[in-house]
């Protein structure tokens, strides 16, 4: 879930808050800079990140339909789009939830904290 603060409501006495749901997301801070934030946090210190780097996660069919231009879509599915980059799907078998992941994408333009 992403807090917006709405436009119409900066610098009125009661802002205004729009929640954005991205269902599934990855993370795209480096590991070390996350442990080493976790790491000051569980010691009493201030944080040492001020926000963490994600990127929202589609369907990779639902991204790819989006995008003008049969060139791009076969450089986007074939991962050769420094934009985009499209997620294999994970069997049900190999899921260790058990649950089947499809094609995912993601667009690297598509960011938020």
């Amino acid at each position: 879930m992403q807090a917006l603060l709405t436009l119409d409501s900066v610098g009125s006495d009661q802002p205004e808050i729009d929640e954005v749901d991205h269902p599934i997301a990855i993370i795209a801070s480096q590991d070390c800079d996350l442990e080493q934030d976790f790491r000051a946090r569980a010691n009493g210190k201030a944080a040492q990140l001020p926000s963490i780097l994600l990127y929202e996660v589609t369907e990779a069919q639902t991204l790819l339909s989006r995008m003008a231009g049969s060139d791009i879509k076969r450089q986007a599915s074939n991962n050769k789009n420094e934009r985009y980059h499209v997620l294999q799907s994970v069997p049900t078998e190999l899921d260790a939830l058990g649950q089947r992941l499809p094609d995912l994408g993601i667009d690297f333009n598509d960011s938020y904290q």
